[in-house]
C-alpha cells in the first residue's frame, strides 16, 4: 500500500509541486491570523490583599495590621490557602482560591472584611486595597536625578511623572520609590559600639528593621563611623 502511494507521487510530480504550494500558503495565512501578545495576561484564582504603613517595622506591621486582617479573611469560604509577605512599611496577603468559585465574588467579600477591619487598624494608616491576581511583568526603571533641584521638587516631579504614567493603557501598577517628604542622618559611631560590647552589623540590621534605609558609606575619616539615610 506504502509503495503504491510513493509510486503515485513518483509519476505525478507536478502534484507535489502543487501540495507543496498550498501548505506553505495555508500556513503563513494560519501564522498571520493567529494572535500574537508581547506580553500576554493570565487569570490566576488569586486575589491579593496590599497595605503601607511607612515607618513602621516588620513586627510592628505584623502585630497591628495583618493579622487583625488574617483572622477576619479566615471566616471566608471559597478560600484554600493563604500566605502572607511583610516588609518594611509594607505587606501582601495573596488568597489561593477554590477552584469553580467566582473569584470577583471572593474579591468583594475580602473587601468588605478590609473595611471593616479598617477600624482596628492605626488611624493614619490608608486602607489596604484588594485586586484580583493576573499575571504582570516590570518594563522599566526610572530614576529622577538633579544636581539643581531640591529633593521637594524631585518628589513633585516623580509624582507628576507617575500619575502621567498611570493614564497610559494597559499599565496596572506604578511604584514609586524615595518619595518619604521626611529623612533623617543616623551616624554610628564605631568606637562608642564597641565600648558598649554591641557588634556593628547587629546595629545595622536592627535599623534595617524600622524602614527604607539608602547607601550605607562612611561619614569622614577622623568620625571612622557608618552614616546611614533613614527614609520615614
Amino acid at each position: 500500500m506504502f509503495e503504491k502511494i510513493l509510486r503515485f507521487f513518483i509519476h505525478n510530480s507536478r502534484l507535489n509541486y502543487l501540495l507543496f504550494v498550498l501548505v506553505f500558503i495555508t500556513g503563513v495565512i494560519l501564522y498571520m491570523k493567529t494572535p500574537k501578545e508581547i506580553f500576554p495576561s493570565f487569570e490566576l484564582d488569586m486575589i491579593s490583599v496590599n497595605g503601607h504603613y511607612n515607618g513602621a517595622s516588620i513586627d510592628m506591621l505584623n502585630h497591628m495590621a495583618v493579622k487583625e486582617i488574617e483572622s477576619g479573611l479566615k471566616n471566608i469560604d471559597g478560600i484554600e490557602k493563604m500566605s502572607t509577605i511583610i516588609s518594611a512599611g509594607k505587606f501582601t496577603i495573596v488568597l489561593e482560591l477554590e477552584k469553580r468559585v467566582n473569584k470577583y465574588n471572593i474579591a468583594e467579600k475580602v473587601q468588605a472584611v478590609v473595611s471593616l477591619m479598617k477600624a482596628y487598624l492605626p488611624s493614619d494608616m490608608d486602607e489596604p486595597t484588594v485586586n484580583v491576581l493576573d499575571i504582570k511583568r516590570n518594563l522599566m526603571r526610572i530614576a529622577i536625578s538633579s544636581h539643581t533641584r531640591s529633593h521637594g521638587e524631585l518628589i513633585v516631579a516623580g509624582d507628576r511623572l507617575k500619575e502621567q504614567i498611570n493614564h497610559l493603557k494597559n499599565i496596572a501598577e506604578v511604584e514609586l520609590f524615595g518619595n518619604s517628604e521626611l529623612y533623617y542622618d543616623i551616624r554610628l559611631h564605631n568606637d562608642k559600639i564597641q565600648v558598649l560590647g554591641l557588634d556593628e552589623n547587629a546595629v545595622i540590621s536592627a535599623l534595617l528593621g524600622l524602614s527604607y534605609i539608602f547607601p550605607i558609606g562612611t561619614i569622614d575619616d577622623q568620625a571612622q563611623g557608618t552614616l546611614l539615610y533613614l527614609y520615614l
